[in-house]
C-alpha cells in the first residue's frame, strides 16, 4: 500500500468509502472510523475525499452523512460561502429523505436549494408533505445567512398564502366583443333597450347551459380526444369540419413568437384550434407556446422544444412538426435503403458483393433488418417531440423559476378542498382564518357584471358562492380554535351575506354587489331602494330582512 501512489491510495479509499456507504445497508459507523482515520493522517486529504464523495452519492442520506463530517470537523478549511452551500445541501438532503421514494428523482435537481423543494411540492399538491418535511428541517434554517435562502417560519406561512390563493384562483377574462357589445347596447339609452334585454338574455343562456362540474367537464374534454383504437371525437370532428368548410388550414409561423406576440386572452371566447370548446371557470386558456394562440386543455395536451426548454403545443403546430420529421426520416429511410441496395447489387461504387472492403464504411448484413426500420428513424427523428402530461418544475436558475411562477396554475382551481389542505399547514389558526376571508372577498368581485345587467358568460355564479360558504365554514373553525370572537361573528355576517347573494342569483337579480359592499349599511339601502324602484318587491324584502334594515318602506 505504501508503494502506491498518493493519488491510488486516494482513489482506493473513496472506492471503499463508496461501496460501504451505497449498499442496500449503510455501514454508517465503518465509515466514520475510514473517515476519522483519515483526518488524523490529513486534513486536506479527508477534505478532498470528502468533497468527491458528496458530488459522487446519489442516494439523500449518504450525502447527508458525509457533508455532516465536512461541516463538523472539516469547515475551518472552507470559505463562508462554500460553508453556506454545504449547508443548504445537507438540509436538502434531508428534505429529500422525507420524500418518497418514487418521486425522490423528480426534487434531486433542487439538493441545493430546499426551500424551492417545498415550493415544487406545493405546486404539485403535497402540501401536507410539504408541511411535514419544513416541521423537519426549520430548525436548520437558522444556520443560513443568505435571507434569500432560508425558510423561516414567516417566510413559509408567505409560500402558503401564495398557492392557497391559486388554490381558489377563478381565471376568467372578459371578452372584447361580450364588453362592446354590452356597452353599446348600454350607451344607446331606452331606444335600443331590446337590444341590451336580448344581449343579456343570450349570455345568460350561455350561462346556464355550462352550468356543469368540474368532473363532467372534464370527462367531456377528455373523451373528445383519440382513444386506443385511433378514432377521433366529437371535438376533432367538428374542428375538421370546420376547416373543410372554410377551405383555410392554419400555418404554423416560421418562428415561435415571443410572449407579448401572444393572442391576447381577451381576444377570443372559443378555442382557436377547434373552434368548439368555449373558455369558462372549468376551461380555462392556454397558450401554445410554438404558435401563440389561445386554445384549450383538449387541444394542447403535447409538449415540444421551444426556445430550448419543453413547451405547451396546439395539436395544429404538433401535427405539423411531427408531419416535417416523418417526413424527413422517411426521406432518409430511402436514401439509406437505396444505398444498402446498392452495394448488395455492386451498382454505383464498382465493387462486387464479395469486395473484402465491400462494407468497410456500413453496417454489417445481419443488422439490415434493424437499420432499415423506419420506426427507429423516426424515434431518433423526434425524440424532442414530447407527448407526456409532466409535474411543475422549478430549477435552481432564478429566471426559469420565474418563468415556471408566472405560467403556474392549479388544474383544479377553484378547488376549496385544495386550498384548506395548504392554509392547515399555516402556523397560526387566526391568520389562516383572515386569509380565507380575503379570498371570500376576491371570489365575490367575479359575480359583478361586465356592465350594468350584464353577467359574466365565462362565470358559473352558484359555484362561486358554494365555494365562499365553504370557505366561511373553514374560517369559522379557524377562529373558534383561536378564540377569537369577533372574528367569529365577522365570520357569520360574511355568511349571511353570502347566502343573500344566493338568494340573488336564484331569482335571476344581475346586478350583484360584493359581499364586502353587502356588509356596509348605505350599500344595502341604496340596493333596496333600487330594487324597489325595479319593482322587485320579494327580493327587497330578503334584502330589508337578511341585512336588519326597517322593511315598512317596502
Amino acid at each position: 500500500m505504501n508503494k502506491l501512489a498518493p493519488d491510488t491510495i486516494q482513489e482506493i479509499k473513496k472506492r471503499h468509502l463508496t461501496s460501504l456507504l451505497s449498499g442496500s445497508q449503510p455501514d454508517t459507523v465503518t465509515a466514520f472510523q475510514v473517515l476519522d482515520e483519515l483526518l488524523q493522517s490529513s486534513e486536506t486529504e479527508c477534505l478532498v475525499v470528502c468533497q468527491a464523495l458528496a458530488n459522487q452519492l446519489s442516494r439523500p442520506n449518504e450525502i447527508k452523512f458525509v457533508l455532516s463530517f465536512i461541516l463538523r470537523y472539516l469547515s475551518q478549511h472552507l470559505l463562508p460561502d462554500d460553508v453556506e452551500d454545504l449547508r443548504l445541501r445537507r438540509i436538502g438532503a434531508k428534505a429529500l429523505m422525507c420524500i418518497p421514494a418514487k418521486i425522490q428523482d423528480e426534487y434531486s435537481h433542487l439538493l441545493a436549494c430546499p426551500h424551492l423543494i417545498l415550493e415544487q411540492l406545493l405546486m404539485n399538491m403535497k402540501a401536507e408533505l410539504a408541511g411535514q418535511i419544513f416541521e423537519q428541517i426549520k430548525p436548520d434554517f437558522v444556520e443560513v445567512r443568505e435571507p434569500k435562502l432560508r425558510m423561516a417560519q414567516e417566510q413559509f406561512n408567505a409560500l402558503l398564502t401564495t398557492y392557497a390563493r391559486k388554490a381558489v384562483e377563478v381565471t376568467v377574462v372578459q371578452v372584447q366583443e361580450y364588453k362592446s357589445r354590452s356597452e353599446s347596447a348600454a350607451s344607446s339609452g331606452s331606444g335600443h333597450l331590446e337590444e341590451s334585454e336580448m344581449l343579456t338574455s343570450t349570455m345568460r343562456r350561455s350561462y346556464d347551459k355550462r352550468r356543469v362540474s368540474p368532473t363532467l367537464s372534464l370527462a367531456s374534454t377528455q373523451s373528445a380526444r383519440p382513444d386506443a383504437t385511433g378514432r377521433v371525437g366529437m371535438r376533432q370532428k367538428s374542428a375538421s369540419a370546420t376547416s373543410a368548410n372554410t377551405g383555410s388550414r392554419f400555418v404554423m409561423p416560421a418562428q415561435p413568437p415571443t410572449q407579448d406576440q401572444w393572442v391576447p386572452d381577451d381576444a377570443t371566447a372559443v378555442c382557436m384550434v377547434c373552434t368548439v370548446e368555449r373558455f369558462s371557470m372549468f376551461n380555462r386558456r392556454h397558450h401554445c407556446r410554438r404558435c401563440g394562440r389561445v386554445v384549450c386543455a383538449a387541444c394542447s395536451t403535447k409538449q415540444t422544444i421551444v426556445f430550448g426548454v419543453p413547451g405547451r403545443t396546439c395539436d395544429e403546430c404538433f401535427e405539423q412538426l411531427h408531419t416535417s420529421s416523418e417526413h424527413r426520416a422517411q426521406e432518409e429511410h430511402e436514401i439509406y435503403s437505396q444505398r444498402i441496395k446498392e452495394r448488395l447489387s455492386g451498382a454505383g461504387s464498382g465493387a462486387t458483393p464479395t469486395s473484402p472492403g465491400m462494407f468497410a464504411s456500413s453496417p454489417t448484413p445481419l443488422d439490415l433488418p434493424g437499420l432499415l426500420s423506419a420506426d427507429l428513424l423516426k424515434k431518433n427523428m423526434t425524440a424532442a417531440i414530447q407527448h407526456v402530461h409532466h409535474s411543475w418544475k422549478l430549477r435552481p436558475d432564478t429566471a426559469f423559476s420565474d418563468q415556471v411562477r408566472s405560467e403556474f396554475y392549479f388544474e383544479q382551481a377553484p378547488s376549496v378542498s385544495l386550498c384548506i389542505s395548504i392554509l392547515k399547514q399555516h402556523s397560526s389558526r387566526l391568520e389562516a382564518g383572515k386569509l380565507t376571508i380575503s379570498l371570500c372577498d376576491t371570489l365575490s368581485s367575479h359575480l359583478q357584471p361586465i356592465s350594468p345587467g350584464v353577467p359574466n358568460p365565462e362565470i358559473d355564479y352558484s359555484l362561486i358562492i358554494s365555494v365562499m360558504k365553504q370557505l366561511l365554514f373553514q374560517a369559522k373553525l379557524d377562529f373558534l380554535s383561536s378564540s377569537s370572537t369577533g372574528m367569529s361573528e365577522q365570520c357569520e355576517l360574511y355568511l349571511a351575506r353570502v347566502d343573500l347573494l344566493r338568494v340573488m342569483v336564484e331569482a335571476n337579480y344581475q346586478d350583484l354587489p360584493t359581499v364586502r359592499e353587502l356588509t356596509k349599511q348605505d350599500t344595502v339601502r341604496r340596493l333596496r331602494d333600487k330594487l324597489i324602484a325595479d319593482e322587485r318587491l320579494k327580493l327587497a324584502m330578503e334584502v330589508s330582512t337578511k341585512c336588519g334594515i326597517d322593511p315598512a318602506g317596502v
